[in-house]
This record gives structure tokens, sequence and C-alpha cells, in this order.
């Protein structure tokens, strides 16, 4: 069992990566839940590189992602 803050990020991230695997429909469910793990995992981590640094590109993590989900 999760204390109450990790049970509530971990029901945060759980629909966020729903979310993102349901903008797949052309995907097998089993291959955009994969897609939508990756691709929630690089979000949070760029994400926490924009709180702290002050250099980050956008350009090429935004490629990557698109890459990713196949666009």
């Amino acid at each position: 069992m999760f204390p109450p803050l990790a049970a509530l990020v971990d029901r945060q991230l759980d629909d966020l990566r729903t979310a993102v695997a349901a903008l797949l429909p052309h995907l097998e469910s089993a291959e955009a839940a994969r897609i939508a793990e990756a691709f929630v995992a690089l979000c949070h981590g760029y994400s926490q590189q924009l709180a702290v640094r002050t250099d980050v590109d956008p350009t090429p993590f935004t490629a990557a992602l698109m890459a990713i989900i196949g666009s």
C-alpha cells in the first residue's frame, strides 16, 4: 500500500498514461500502453530539467517525442 501522497501521484500518472494511450487508437492497446509509459516518463524528466535549468532547448525534445508516438 502506498502512502497517501504516493497513491495520489500514482493515480495521476496512471491517468496521464491512459490519456496518452488513448491518443494512439491506431495501435494495439499493449503497444499504445508501452509508448504512453515512455512518453510520460520522458515528459516528467524534461519538466524536472525545465524547473532547474535555463538552457533546455525544446526543439530536439519535441522532435523526439513526436517520433516516439509516430507522428
